[in-house]
C-alpha cells in the first residue's frame, strides 16, 4: 500500500513538475497558517463541541479515519520549531451565514486577533497561509435555484479576504479550489442534490477562482491556486494506484468495509470526507508543490508572481459532512 501511494505521487510530480527543490517548507516559511473548513480542521470544531464531536472511530476529533492533510503538514513546521496555527472548523462557508461554524470572515477575524498578541511574533517574517473554502457553500448551492449565483458569490468571498489578510502579514498565499461536489455519495447515492447542478456549481466556483483577484500585488509576495479540481480526475480514473478499490461508497456506511478494516480502500470515509490515504496524499502534494518556483501547467491568469500551482491528487478538496447539521 505504502509504495503504491509513493508511486502514485512520485509518478504526477515527474509528469507535473519541475525539479522539486530539496527545501521543506519549514526552511522557506517561517509559519504555517490554514483557515478552512473540516478537511483542514485538525480538531477545533471536537475541542468547541467539548471533545464529543465528530466521535469514534473518527480519528482524534479529525474528521477522517486517520490524520488529515493539514494535521500532517502542520507537524512539520512542529517538528521544526515553527509555528503551525490552525482556524478550519469543520461545517465551515466561505461566505458567512447563520449556523454556528466559524466562516471565512470569523476566521480571518481569529487571526487577526492572533496578529494583535504577543504571540504574534512567532509567525516570523515569512508565514504561508491557506484558504481552503468551498465545498460546505457548493453542497448548499446545488440544493438552490439559483446554484450558480451562489456558488460564484462563495469564490468571490475567498478572493475578497486575500487583501485582507495580506495587510495582517500574510503575503504568501495557497488558495484551494474544488473538486467536482457531484462525485461525493452525499450527492451520488444520498441524493443530497442534483448530480448535474452539484457539478455545475463547482465549475462556477473554479471558475471565478482562476481569475484575476489581486487588486494590489505590491502587498504579496505570492498569491498561487492550489488546483484540486484538475486533479481529482487522476485519483478517481486510477485508485488503484493508491491501493483505493472503491470510489462511489461512504466506507462508515458499508458494513464489510467497518468490520473488515478497509477504511484504506474507501476513497470516502464518509458520505463526503476522504479516508487517510487521500489525506497523505493531499499532505504530499501540497508539500511538493508549495515549494516550487516554477510555472506548472495551466497557469492561472494571475499578476506578475504569482503561479498557478497544481499538486498530485488532493482530489478531494470538497470537505465532508456529518448527520444533521453537516460539518463540511
Amino acid at each position: 500500500m505504502f509504495s503504491k501511494t509513493k508511486t502514485l505521487v512520485a509518478t504526477i510530480a515527474a509528469l507535473w513538475t519541475v525539479a522539486a527543490p530539496a527545501a521543506t517548507l519549514p526552511n522557506t516559511y517561517s509559519s504555517l497558517v490554514i483557515l478552512g473548513d473540516s478537511l483542514s480542521d485538525t480538531g477545533n470544531i471536537f475541542a468547541q463541541s467539548g471533545g464529543t464531536f465528530p466521535p469514534p472511530p473518527y480519528f482524534n476529533g479529525q474528521f477522517s479515519n486517520d490524520a488529515v492533510w493539514a494535521d500532517q503538514v502542520g507537524q512539520d513546521f512542529t517538528n521544526a520549531g515553527r509555528l503551525s496555527l490552525n482556524l478550519a472548523f469543520g461545517g465551515a462557508k466561505a461566505v458567512t451565514d447563520a449556523d454556528a461554524s466559524p466562516d471565512l470572515a470569523f476566521q480571518v477575524d481569529l487571526f487577526k486577533g492572533f496578529t494583535q498578541t504577543a504571540n504574534a511574533a512567532l509567525l516570523g517574517p515569512r508565514p504561508l497561509g491557506v484558504l481552503f473554502f468551498g465545498g460546505n457553500d457548493l453542497f448548499a448551492a446545488a440544493k438552490q435555484p439559483d446554484a450558480l449565483q451562489l456558488a460564484r458569490t462563495a469564490a468571490r468571498a475567498v478572493r475578497g479576504q486575500v487583501e485582507t489578510l495580506a495587510a495582517l502579514g500574510l503575503r504568501d498565499l495557497v488558495l484551494v479550489n474544488s473538486i467536482d461536489v457531484s462525485v461525493t455519495p452525499l450527492v451520488q447515492i444520498e441524493g443530497d442534490s442534483d448530480p448535474n447542478t452539484a457539478r455545475n456549481a463547482t465549475a462556477a466556483f473554479n471558475e471565478i477562482m482562476a481569475q484575476q483577484f489581486v487588486a494590489n500585488p505590491a502587498l504579496y509576495n505570492d498569491v498561487r491556486l492550489f488546483d484540486f479540481a484538475a486533479l481529482s480526475g487522476g485519483l478517481l480514473a486510477d485508485p488503484g494506484a493508491a491501493g483505493i478499490t472503491n470510489v462511489t461508497d461512504a466506507c462508515l456506511s458499508t458494513l464489510a468495509c467497518i468490520a473488515g478494516g478497509q477504511a484504506d480502500r474507501f476513497l470516502f470515509w464518509d458520505s463526503v470526507h476522504p479516508n487517510g490515504v487521500a489525506h497523505s496524499l493531499i499532505a504530499d502534494a501540497f508539500r511538493q508543490g508549495a515549494n516550487q518556483s516554477s510555472l506548472l501547467v495551466s497557469p492561472v491568469p494571475l499578476p506578475a508572481g504569482a503561479w498557478s500551482l497544481l499538486a498530485a491528487l488532493a482530489a478531494l478538496g470538497a470537505v465532508g459532512a456529518a448527520r444533521k447539521g453537516r460539518m463540511v
